[in-house]
């Protein structure tokens, strides 16, 4: 993260075509100061949580705005302040246009099913590249045993084990055990146990969406809603967009794929296989730490038994 100190002139830019192309519907007017910097990526923090402004279109999102690639190379680094009205957005001197731009579609938009479908197929392969894929150190172990391996030194092994028996709390609908185990457990600005959680109730509203069985979100989201003043503000508006169903683009258009993809079909895998993988590819381990808990409770109110069952009957006796 680049330090906040004051950019001493800020600059006007000559160019005249950027503008905004997409913006999430939470996004709300108001003066606000940058938060935190990162690459082609700058946060700003306003009352309901961090928004974040890219470049990068794949990022979309409920508190995201989405801008033209043709920007100032080094606007990222420059930016001190901004400003969302109705129609613009000003970054510094910098005045984009907001007329036009996508307002981001927060709930999935599902297809009438006259049948359920079976989803066995379209999971076993969003795990199957998952655990090909995921860091060492991330919550794919819950779905996968042999990485407990990776995880060595003593804060480590006393993160696995909060990974796994908050895991195991879930797969039990014991959620202020999971809770308790996972949040803020593990490294980064959304630790692991966080991003874990928000891939559970996603999945939740997911099975629910499907009208396969009614989950209990509104148990697990009150212990969350209870225990959000201890996380950090990162953690915070990710977690509050998961308890309202407010889905971040890639996993809206992943989630929404698996309804209406055909996975018998070569071209119906390989447009699976990039949605999953654009999930995965969010953050250092934060994009496998979500598909990890996703997968794990989109299954478990599916009908598809994870990986995660074998050793979590092992581990219990086959209880």
């Amino acid at each position: 993260m680049k330090g906040l100190s004051p950019y001493p002139c800020p600059r006007r830019c000559r160019i005249s075509s950027p503008r905004v192309l997409g913006i999430g519907a939470s996004v709300l007017p108001g003066e606000y100061r940058v938060y935190a910097r990162f690459h082609a990526f700058i946060d700003i923090l306003t009352e309901a949580g961090i928004v974040g402004i890219t470049d990068q279109a794949d990022q979309a999102g409920p508190s995201t705005i989405i801008l033209s690639p043709d920007l100032p190379s080094d606007w990222v680094s420059t930016v001190q302040s901004v400003s969302i009205t109705e129609t613009t957005l000003s970054l510094d001197s910098l005045v984009l246009p907001i007329e036009g731009a996508q307002r981001y579609r927060e709930t999935l938009q599902l297809p009438e099913l006259p049948v359920p479908i079976d989803l066995q197929p379209a999971l076993m392969l969003f795990q199957k590249i998952l655990l090909s894929e995921a860091p060492e150190k991330s919550m794919a172990v819950v779905l996968d045993h042999s990485r407990t391996t990776a995880f060595s030194g003593n804060f480590d092994r006393i993160m696995l084990q909060h990974f796994l028996d908050g895991a195991e709390a879930c797969w039990r609908e014991e959620y202020g055990q999971a809770v308790a185990s996972l949040l803020g457990s593990g490294y980064g600005l959304t630790p692991s146990g966080d991003d874990f959680l928000c891939g559970v109730l996603f999945g939740m509203h997911f099975a629910n969406a499907t009208n396969r069985k009614v989950c209990p979100i509104h148990q697990l989201s009150t212990h969350l809603r209870a225990a959000l003043p201890t996380c950090s503000v990162f953690s915070r508006t990710f977690l509050d967009h998961a308890i309202a169903g407010r889905w971040p683009l890639a996993l809206r258009d992943t989630a929404e794929a698996m309804l209406s993809v055909d996975t018998t079909t070569p071209d119906g895998q390989t447009r699976l296989e990039t949605l999953f993988r654009r999930v995965l590819a969010h953050g250092s381990t934060s994009g496998s730490d979500l598909a990890s808990g996703f997968i794990l409770t989109a299954g478990r109110y599916s009908g598809f038994s994870p990986s995660f069952v074998s050793w979590h009957k092992e581990r219990n006796n086959g209880a």
